[in-house]
């Protein structure tokens, strides 16, 4: 569990469950993608009829990259989402590079800071960590940010349609 708000809960998977494409084609925002469309329709029905109704409805405001100025799209309705640039600092520790940037020279694109461990996500059914997709703009509209498997937060992304990255899905619980 992430959060406890307004009496809801933010849950997030603890392993990586699954490895897909953020989207199949180039030039793509989180509105529009393959993932997000997944992530509603199949993987939502695969909960039981029962557990549907505690999943609640979450607005998800899709801001612009910070570092690039690439647009966020539209924001949306979710179920199950992936979780943000902004929200994978504020839930996982904010070391304030997201807001200030990376001092290091070296690792301009990405947050490296003493928050990298909590960040790290194991594959299901390995004991290796790996990458996993954030619903955030990379540093153009055909990248996607994530987090990679040292924990860093790569804020410049990566190609939407490489299918080799994790999905960590993440959703609202009503009481």
């Amino acid at each position: 569990m992430l959060a406890v708000e307004g009496g809801k809960a933010l849950v997030i998977t603890d392993k990586i469950i699954d490895f897909r494409s953020y989207h199949n084609t180039t030039s793509i925002t989180w509105a529009d993608c393959t993932i997000r469309a997944y992530l509603n329709g199949e993987f939502y029905n695969g909960f039981s009829a029962t557990d549907r109704t505690k999943i609640a409805d979450t607005h998800n405001v899709n801001k612009d990259n910070q570092w690039y100025g690439t647009s966020g799209g539209a924001d949306t309705t979710d179920k199950i989402f992936l979780l943000s640039l902004e929200e994978v600092v504020k839930y996982f520790g904010d070391s304030g590079q997201l807001a200030n940037g990376n001092p290091d020279d070296n690792s301009y694109y990405m947050i490296d800071d003493q928050y990298n461990n909590a960040r790290i996500a194991d594959n299901s059914g390995y004991s290796a960590a790996w990458y996993w997709w954030l619903r955030s703009p990379g540093d153009g509209s055909d990248d996607a940010a994530f987090v990679d498997y040292d924990g860093y937060v790569n804020v410049n992304g990566g190609i939407v349609d490489y299918s080799d990255n994790g999905l960590r899905p993440a959703l609202w619980l009503n009481p």
